[in-house]
């Protein structure tokens, strides 16, 4: 995109913050569901069994948007969406 000259400010600012902090999105090959998460999740047993069906990718969609909010009111409105999205055996994104 930068060769191209796609990039824009907003764009590169993301790029440039994130050099700095060498902040990666965990791979779904190694990663944890947060504990506050999961015992969210499991005080809704379809939530829990569908979230345990998905696939390791899937399942990091849903704990890395959940886990990258910055205030605890965001974190608890997406855990609040990640279970309704759950029980109707939704991945991230799917509407």
């Amino acid at each position: 995109m930068i060769k191209l000259g796609n990039m824009t400010e907003s764009g590169f600012e993301v790029f440039r913050e994130g050099m700095k902090t060498k902040e990666r999105v965990p791979s779904s090959k190694n990663f944890s569901v947060p504990t506050y998460l999961k015992a969210a999740l499991i005080k809704n047993k379809m939530a829990w069994n569908n979230f345990q069906n998905f696939s390791p990718s899937a399942q990091l969609a849903y704990v890395y948007w959940v886990n990258t909010a910055k205030t605890e009111e965001t974190r608890q409105k997406r855990i609040n969406k990640t279970i309704e999205q759950l029980v109707k055996n939704k991945k991230f994104g799917e509407v």
